[in-house]
This record gives structure tokens, C-alpha cells and sequence, in this order.
């Protein structure tokens, strides 16, 4: 946000663009041009455990360890107050002042995965060095693809949320070109996916396959080309895992090691590229930061780590450690433990209420919410080893507000049919 800097990362520019955007939506809301009105038969218990949730990053952000960082958010980060406003603000406008008689979530849905399938070309050349916009930032490795995200780690999450979309829809087609489509696609997204050589977002694509595969038990007639899906996307990965001499395979055996290693000998703090060395730091400070945390987004600053410590977990002595690498343990941290309850409680709620519309909705409304339940599934578990970032995070809250005000719009419709 501070245009005098040397920060030109894609952070600040989607930051900029979404606190904009939510500053003209609110200006048009006040003004009475917007909001629809309030669910006749919908309680608003959410809305205040949104404005409870507010009133804590207020807090947090005016006892912050650093006032300025928490209000613009960390160099390169940009997530600070004013963009968490955004993320609430974005779920609350898909929530209250979308007409879904009139709102299709799928064709929103399938924008999103086009627009995320001409992306991943330009992330498959990137892992070949044919960088034509020359993103590639001096800290990553010039063979992993970031596409328009900074980070590859990022790019990978954006990629569990577009590829879930897409499986979604492949079950959904019947007809021969749009299952070739989808299917094609999906396969060189797969690619992409390994070319970030991010394993939280293939845990997190993996649960979403899961998910679908659970959804589909009794669907026989789905089950051929699912499997057919499945399959494709396997040889596709083993097929680059060979062709780069097992370096992506070999990055799971490393794991499925170090956890190995868990059990035989404990923590050495180097398990899982250092997170849990990070993870043990953050849980000795929780006390200290128990109510209102250190301030949003300050995780670098009050991160206890010595340089010795630095030097010899991230091999740099000046390192900025800037996020908990667990979005769940960062919101604890930075923004206190009621904070995370709140959160937690908010995603109980949109559960909640998508199962209960489950239980009365209609063919293409079913599909729909499990879609979106697929999705936001796998972005949760994915989010235990990886960031809220403002490059992702609006479309993962857009969809949280989706599948609440999807929910609440097919329980209305209900109550008056039957009324």
C-alpha cells in the first residue's frame, strides 16, 4: 500500500484492487443501492459472529506490535486490517446481495476454471524458462511455476481451487466434447500442479478428489469415467516424476520419511521444510498473545527465533519469517485465540448450513453445494501446512459466500413451497 517502497509484487497490486473494490460496494450499499433484503425466515446469528470477529482485529490492529503493519499488512504480504476487511466484505456481499433466483454459481464457477486453464499455460512455460513477462522472483527456483501469484505455494492453492472446480464439472457433463475438454485440461493442469513443487496443494487436491470419490459410491454410472479421470492424471504425473528423475515422487518419499523419523527419533525442527520448527516456536508464544494476538499480519516481527536459530533452520541469519506456514496457527498468533474460535465457529456455521440444505434441495442444486463443499474442503487441509493470501484468499471467501447464500436460498424457497 505505500507506493514509495520497492515492494512491486502481485500482493499489492490484487491488495489495492480489493480494498478498492470494497470501498465502492460499500459506498453503493450506503446509499441504499444494493443490499437485498433481509431472508424472511434467516437468522443473522453469522453476521454478528462476523461483527465480533471485526471488532477483534480492531483490537488487534490498535495494540498491535506495529500499528502500520497490521493496518497495510507485511512487505510483500499485504494482508493487514484492511484486507482482512476485504475478505469479510467479499463473503458478506456474495451472501446478502446476490439474487440467486437470477445468479448462476456454476457459470461463476466455470469462468474461474477457463480463466485458470489459459493461466496454467503460462505456468507450464515458466517451469521451461520461456518466462515472457520475466515474474519469476529472485527468491523462488527458475523451474517452479508462480504464473501471476508470487510464490509457487501460492499458485498451487489457486490450483486446488480451480482443479476441484473443474472435476466437479467433468462429473457433471455428459456430452463428448465438454468431457474431452475437461478431462484434457484437468491432465495438463496436473502438470502445472507439480510444477509448483508445493505437497500441500497435492494434499489438498487429493482430498478433494476423495471427497468427490465418497459423493459418487453409489453412482455407478459415473464411476468409468471418474476412474478414467483419475487415471489419466496419474500417468500424467508419473510420466513428468520420470522425465525429471524422480524429483516429485522423491519429494513425497521425504516426507512419508520424516514422519517416519517423528516416530524413531522426534523433532529435529527440519521436518516438513522447516515448518515445525516454526510451529514449535509459534505454540511458546501463544500465551503471550493469547486474547487479541501480536497484531494482524506482525508474525515476522515478534517471531522468537535467535539468528543462530535462522542460520541453522532457513541457512540466512537476517530471514524474515512472516507467516506461520499454518493458517490456522497465524490467526492464533497474530490475531489472538478467540480470533481462531470465531473463525472456526464461522466455517461450522456455513457447514452447517450447506448440509441442511443437502437435505432439501433438488438434483442440480445438490451438485452445486457438494462442488463447493469439495472445493472449500480441500483448500481447509490444505491451509494446515500453507498461507492466507491475498492472491487466493478473496476467491476462497467468495466461495464460502456462495455456498451460505445458496444454502439460505434454497431453505427460503423451501419454507414458502411449503407454506
Amino acid at each position: 500500500m505505500d507506493p514509495w517502497n520497492e515492494d512491486h509484487s502481485f500482493s499489492l497490486i490484487k491488495s489495492t484492487f480489493l480494498i478498492a473494490f470494497m470501498s465502492i460496494i460499500w459506498t453503493l450499499i450506503l446509499r441504499g443501492k444494493l443490499l437485498q433484503p433481509k431472508f424472511k425466515h434467516e437468522k443473522v446469528i453469522i453476521e454478528y459472529i462476523m461483527i465480533v470477529f471485526i471488532a477483534i482485529l480492531t483490537l488487534s490492529t490498535v495494540f498491535s506490535a506495529d500499528i502500520y503493519t497490521s493496518v497495510v499488512g507485511a512487505w510483500t504480504r499485504h494482508e493487514g486490517y484492511l484486507t482482512w476487511l476485504g475478505y469479510l466484505s467479499v463473503f458478506y456481499f456474495f451472501y446478502r446481495l446476490i439474487n440467486y433466483n437470477d445468479f448462476s454459481p456454476e457459470k461463476l464457477m466455470k469462468n474461474l476454471f477457463v480463466v485458470s486453464a489459459v493461466i496454467s499455460i503460462y505456468g507450464i512455460l515458466q517451469h521451461f524458462d520461456y518466462d515472457f513477462i520475466s515474474l519469476i522472483v529472485p527468491w523462488e527456483s527458475p523451474t517452479s511455476s508462480i504464473a501471476f501469484f508470487d510464490n509457487p505455494n501460492f499458485y498451487g492453492t489457486y490450483l486446488v481451487l480451480t482443479m476441484g472446480i473443474g472435476m466437479g464439472f467433468y462429473l457433471k457433463v455428459t456430452g463428448k466434447k465438454p468431457l474431452l475438454f475437461y478431462g484434457i485440461v484437468l491432465t495438463l493442469m496436473t502438470s502445472v500442479l507439480l510444477y509448483t513443487n508445493t505437497r500441500s496443494a497435492w494434499i489438498g487436491l487429493a482430498i478433494v478428489a476423495l471427497f468427490y470419490t465418497f459423493t459418487i459410491v453409489k453412482q455407478y454410472k459415473l464411476w468409468k469415467k471418474w476412474v478414467v479421470l483419475l487415471l489419466a492424471m496419474g500417468i500424467m504425473a508419473v510420466g513428468i516424476n520420470a522425465s525429471e528423475g524422480n524429483r516429485y515422487l522423491g519429494k513425497i518419499f521425504i516426507t512419508i520419511e520424516e514422519s517416519g523419523d517423528l516416530l524413531d527419533d522426534g523433532l529435529t525442527g527440519h521436518e516438513g521444510s522447516s515448518r515445525l520448527i516454526i510451529w514449535q516456536k509459534d505454540l511458546t508464544i501463544l500465551d503471550d498473545y493469547f486474547w487479541i494476538g501480536s497484531g494482524v499480519d506482525t508474525h515476522a516481527i515478534v517471531f522468537p527465533a535467535t539468528p543462530d536459530e535462522l542460520e541453522k533452520y532457513f541457512n540466512n541469519r537476517t530471514i524474515m519469517v512472516d507467516k506461520a506456514h499454518n493458517e490456522y496457527l497465524q490467526i492464533a498468533v497474530t490475531l489472538g485465540i478467540p480470533a481462531l474460535l470465531i473463525y472456526l465457529m464461522l466455517l461450522l456455521l456455513i457447514y452447517r448450513k450447506a448440509i441442511n440444505a443437502l437435505k432439501i434441495a433438488e438434483n442440480n442444486q445438490i451438485l452445486i453445494i457438494l462442488k463447493l463443499l469439495a472445493i472449500i474442503t480441500g483448500y481447509l487441509v490444505q491451509a494446515l501446512f500453507n498461507i492466507s493470501v491475498v492472491s487466493v484468499a478473496p476467491i476462497f471467501w467468495m466461495l464460502l459466500g456462495i455456498i451460505y447464500g445458496y444454502s439460505t436460498y434454497i431453505q427460503v424457497n423451501y419454507l414458502k413451497l411449503h407454506n
